[in-house]
């Protein structure tokens, strides 16, 4: 168990139970019977949908939802409607993500009796070499000030005499003098702020030491033509190889990114899942490497763009017939994807037995890449990076909390309510939310400014899309709207029922 976030109630009806969790997990805190921590309705003072706990172990944020009475962390509130306010009307106001640290209190309406702890826990690591530490905690304080292990400690002793009190480590990029930040060692390699801040920069920096530093095989035979888009987790550019012509989506992970371990996790799960995926509709993985941890992949590069900027060449909208041809290639690329035999589960000797499927959980139309032009254009599903197998045995997920996973736009609220137990439906209705879009311009739900998008997936139904756009086949339209059912339950929760019915009616 490398990290484990764990909530003790320490007070109110709840009083001694606890909850583990040791994954990428989403839970909102209630009366209501659709909660995933419940407290029992007789206490009026916590409303129905109270707070939402956003967990990425060892991470965890919480967010109040227009509760009447507020929530509390370490007596202080982060969180509460306003007098006069109904809760739907509290609701919608926005609120921000509050993160919580080691032995942080929760507490549930002001000098009120239900209470929680939160205890965290990760493996230490030595802070050298980066052997675990089995049994040691990095939340609670190491005896020496970091953790060693004995072999790094007794090697530390001897280096730090020299580097003691220099105050400068070298750029691994530009190979300039970067100050050391506060608490950082001295025989760090640190990023400088001028590289930070520029990863054009950066990796053509890096690309030109290609044939002489380790690590940069895999992108030594690429020249940089533009970058092409920036997230949050990394920098992609158009790519050419120089003997072969082909051009590829070369990603590059930033340094800030690249120096947390969280980041790194993140990253090397893209890579993972994108590389276990091989279908005409995933978009497709070719090389992989780091160097001075700087992550970056090669992958296919689709130079028509993606379904949101056809979209726009097109006025906003797409006509049925070529939505339905776009749509039913990237319901097949999701069909793969969930039931593909991916090596997702660790087994005891830290090798990869068989798993099943990974779920997307933020399929929208502008992660829905174009190939090629008119007839023979092929869609391509991209961004894997926040899929997890949803075999019991999957991995522990890595996004962080208070950046949340997946758009509000094309997300049903059981993606709010649980997030860690998001399944193959979630893409269902997701992928419908993208096609509603193509044929209307809008998402299923209204998003008025000012209003807490939790609250709006939450208490919202989709618009019916004839709203939207009349002129639409009645019979299309209905299969359309009960898919964006999302209360109680997803209206149709598996791909190929999606498939046949819109087959059905087209």
């Amino acid at each position: 168990m490398s990290a484990t976030v764990t909530l003790e109630i320490i007070n109110g009806p709840l009083q001694g139970k606890t909850f583990e969790f040791s994954e990428r997990t989403r839970s909102v805190v209630g009366r209501g019977s659709d909660c995933s921590i419940a407290v029992p309705e007789t206490h009026s003072f916590v409303s129905r949908h109270h707070c939402a706990i956003e967990i990425s172990p060892p991470q965890i944020s919480v967010r109040d939802i227009g509760s009447l009475h507020g929530t509390y962390v370490n007596q202080k509130c982060i969180g509460q409607r306003q007098k006069g306010m109904t809760p739907q009307e509290g609701a919608r106001v926005p609120q921000a993500d509050y993160p919580m640290s080691h032995r942080d209190e929760l507490q549930l309406g002001v000098e009120r009796d239900f209470k929680m702890r939160v205890l965290l826990f990760e493996t230490a690591h030595c802070a050298q070499c980066a052997t675990p530490l089995p049994g040691l905690n990095r939340f609670e304080p190491a005896k020496d000030g970091e953790f060693m292990c004995k072999q790094c400690q007794n090697q530390e002793n001897t280096k730090l005499q020299s580097l003691r009190g220099t105050g400068t480590s070298h750029c691994p990029v530009c190979g300039q003098d970067a100050p050391v930040p506060t608490g950082r060692r001295t025989d760090e390699r640190i990023v400088c702020s001028k590289c930070h801040a520029n990863p054009d920069a950066m990796i053509r920096h890096l690309l030109a030491q290609a044939d002489i530093m380790t690590g940069l095989n895999a992108i030594r035979d690429y020249e940089l033509l533009q970058k092409i888009g920036k997230g949050g987790f990394g920098a992609v550019f158009l790519a050419r190889h120089r003997r072969t012509n082909q051009k590829v989506a070369l990603k590059v992970m930033l340094p800030d990114i690249a120096a947390d371990a969280g980041g790194r996790l993140r990253f090397e799960r893209e890579i993972e899942n994108t590389r276990a995926l091989n279908h005409p509709n995933v978009v497709s993985l070719f090389e992989e490497g780091r160097a001075h941890g700087i992550y970056f992949f090669t992958m296919g590069y689709c130079e028509a763009g993606n379904v949101s900027d056809l979209m726009k060449r097109r006025g906003g909208t797409l006509p049925v017939d070529e939505a339905l041809f776009l749509m039913f290639q990237v319901l097949d690329g999701l069909h793969y994807a969930h039931y593909a035999p991916i090596p997702r589960v660790r087994l005891a000797d830290g090798s990869y037995g068989p798993g099943v499927g990974l779920v997307h959980r933020d399929i929208k139309p502008c992660n829905l890449l174009l190939d090629g032009y008119g007839k023979s254009r092929v869609v391509k599903v991209s961004d894997y990076g926040m899929a997890k197998a949803f075999d019991k045995a999957g991995l522990t997920g890595i996004t962080r909390p208070g950046s949340f996973a997946g758009s509000f736009h094309f997300m049903p609220r059981q993606q709010i309510l649980e997030f860690g137990e998001s399944l193959p439906e979630v893409d269902v209705w997701a992928a419908t939310a993208s096609l509603y879009y193509m044929l209307t311009g809008s998402p299923p739900r209204d998003f008025p400014p000012n209003v807490d998008p939790h609250a709006v997936v939450l208490q919202n139904a989709a618009v019916l899309i004839r709203q939207r756009n009349p002129a639409l086949p009645k019979r299309l339209a209905k299969v359309i709207d009960e898919a964006l059912v999302d209360y109680p339950a997803i209206g149709i929760r598996d791909i190929a029922t999606l498939k046949k019915r819109l087959k059905g009616v087209v």
